[in-house]
């Protein structure tokens, strides 16, 4: 049951996880026993890009095995994973992982900017081949999906090695991590502290190397041990209580990190460094969010008390934590420099002072506010080509709504003409609409993101009280829908390339009923198993097309239509079988030209274009590669 949710629709686990082996093809999911969590290919969360194993040897030590494979994306400026069947509104920890180890043996580490949909999260530097980089923020979701884009901003190749989704709901606190909310997100801090292995600043102050997650952390927030520094202790005698967290605890730390905790020997004072390294780019006046986790271990009658700074700015005064209770001290702080946080005994003090875990973000706000999410497609492309228009601008440029020229779920589309003169198709969000604003959002963020010859551009939007609506190019010669159906229909040639450029791109889009769908693949079904392939072709185009190329397409997209997800083929098995049928149409083409009086089957064959102008060897590249 896992295979099938999990991989095709992107939805969620029995924890409420998706966790993403990106390249990895071997199996669909697979699970880890330890920490009880399903990994999954990233078939169904993305069909962009190309996929690659990595040398092992190429990379530190001790990585999981999502770091030996990649999918990586030479086209494109924005390639996204979509992760599905979310809760608008709710809050969400997203990590990606990243190990280049020389894949493509150029020794090229690449540089390129993550998103989180519209909101830059963060630019992924690849200082060291070998290394393994980890970004991880806590965000609220606009809608029931949210995309992960990787944008090439012309320093290499954007690559990826995992991807993972985990909600933050607890049973206990109505709202994990209020900081996060929809005018602002928390970016953790990547800083590679000395003997520790990965760059984020989320550490427990245990003696144990181990990470601490799942199923210790109901959420896996991944705990790593602080630096090893010589003169701290675990702490000692430690009572075998459970940590409690209260209602107040908007951070939900678990008992095992609570109770890995450091206290120095021998002195008074505890010191806790941090800054920015070329693994994460803070700008030039980053806003840091720090949190500080402390609670008394010692069953003891002896006063712990201690006073709490940051870069010398008091924090806490005569701060004694509670037995076997967690408690929180956060602070903004400012600025790119070195920054300290100091634990310093006051001279009532009879125990040293002690630390059980640590957290470091950066402050990244949203652009504008996400309750409004329609208004950030403007930031999703360039702005020069994505305006955004008042009502009453689209009231001028389509002459006050008075010629409809298409009807769709939303409402209806209307004719327009800018300033300067270009033709412009709008498209109204009637009130009636059975489709809201997150179907509406979706569609106005692919179209931002997306530049393809089989999609229409999406030229700007409105947002303008109750008016919803999207602005596109204007398609004077007609959709996909009507080519097929019109005067002059595609022929099967132009539609085996069109479907073979949309396999490996983002295809063209015609909206069928669910109802009409299924009624005609039981009829096609029926034709075929019968052998009757020429009442389940197209008339327009039953003369002049190849019919083993035919019944190959027809088989395919019946096996697409299959309810069992294993009987389904892949996106790779779709291409090759697309390409069989267009390298059989081509061959049969070639053949007539060549003499006009050898035909194939009874099918007359007219359209000469080469099979190698069709085949590019790119397309194959791509195909061997997987």
């Amino acid at each position: 049951m896992a295979l099938g949710f999990v991989t095709i629709h992107g939805q969620l686990d029995r924890h409420g996880f998706i966790s993403i082996d990106c390249g990895y093809v071997r199996t669909l999911t697979y699970v880890d026993q330890k920490r009880d969590i399903t990994y999954a290919s990233d078939k169904g969360f993305t069909d962009a890009g190309r996929i690659h194993s990595v040398n092992k040897q190429n990379l530190q030590t001790g990585l999981a095995d999502r770091y030996y494979n990649v999918r990586y994306f030479p086209s494109g400026e924005r390639n996204c994973y979509t992760l599905r069947s979310l809760t608008p509104g709710g809050k969400y920890l997203v990590r990606a992982g990243f190990g280049y180890g020389d894949y493509d043996k150029l020794n090229r580490p690449p540089t390129f900017d993550l998103y989180l949909g519209v909101n830059y999260w963060t630019t992924v530097t690849i200082a060291n081949s070998s290394t393994a980089y980890v970004f991880e923020i806590i965000a609220v979701s606009p809608a029931d999906f949210l995309q992960i884009c990787l944008v090439n901003i012309g320093s290499g190749t954007p690559f990826i090695s995992w991807l993972d989704l985990r909600p933050l709901k607890s049973n206990l606190v109505v709202d994990l991590y209020p900081e996060a909310n929809v005018t602002q997100s928390l970016v953790l801090l990547s800083y590679f502290h000395d003997t520790v292995g990965f760059g984020p600043n989320r550490y427990h102050f245990g003696t144990n190397y181990e990470h601490i997650r799942s199923p210790d952390d109901p959420f896996d927030r991944i705990w790593q041990r602080y630096e090893d520094v010589p003169s701290w202790t675990d702490v000692p005698n430690k009572s075998n209580g459970l940590i409690q967290n209260s209602t107040s605890d908007a951070y939900d730390a678990p008992d095992t990190v609570m109770r890995s905790a450091s206290t120095p020997v021998n002195a008074s004072r505890m010191d806790i460094y941090w800054s920015s390294d070329s693994s994460m780019s803070v700008g030039v006046d980053p806003k840091f969010f720090l949190l500080l986790y402390f609670a008394e271990l010692e069953d003891t009658q002896e006063l712990r008390q201690f006073d709490v700074s940051v870069d010398d700015d008091q924090l806490a005064t005569a701060f004694s934590p509670k037995f076997l209770l967690p408690t929180v001290l956060s602070r903004i702080v400012q600025g790119s420099s070195n920054h300290t946080v100091s634990l310093v005994a006051t001279s009532n003090s009879v125990l040293q002072p002690l630390i059980s875990a640590m957290e470091i973000y950066l402050v990244r706000p949203v652009n504008e506010s996400t309750t409004d999410s329609l208004d950030d497609v403007s930031h999703s492309a360039n702005p020069f080509e994505n305006r955004r228009f008042s009502y009453k601008e689209l009231k001028r440029i389509t002459n006050n709504f008075d010629t409809v020229i298409g009807r769709g779920g939303f409402g209806l589309v209307y004719a327009g003409r800018l300033e300067n003169g270009a033709s412009v198709a709008v498209k109204m969000r009637s009130e009636t609409s059975s489709q809201g604003n997150t179907e509406f959002l979706a569609e106005a963020q692919h179209l931002a993101r997306i530049h393809h010859r089989n999609l229409v551009s999406l030229v700007g939007y409105c947002k303008d009280k109750k008016h919803v609506s999207l602005v596109y190019d204007y398609m004077d010669g007609g959709n996909l829908q009507d080519r097929l159906r019109g005067q002059e229909p595609l022929n099967w040639l132009q539609r085996l390339k069109i479907a073979l450029d949309s396999a490996y791109g983002q295809p063209a889009i015609i909206t069928v009923s669910d109802t009409e769908r299924t009624n005609i693949t039981l009829w096609a079904r029926d034709r075929l198993s019968e052998g009757d392939i020429g009442r389940v072709i197209d008339p327009t185009i039953r003369e002049d097309c190849n019919i083993n190329s035919m019944l190959k397409v027809a088989q395919l997209a019946l096996q697409c239509m299959e309810r069992e997800m294993r009987g389904r083929p892949t996106m790779e098995q779709v291409v090759e079988g697309i390409s069989e049928s267009l390298q059989l149409e081509t061959s049969s083409r070639s053949l007539t030209l060549s003499s006009s009086s050898i035909k194939t089957g009874t099918w007359a064959c007219a359209d000469g274009e080469s099979v190698g102008a069709i085949f590019d060897a790119e397309l194959f590249k791509e195909t061997s590669s997987r």
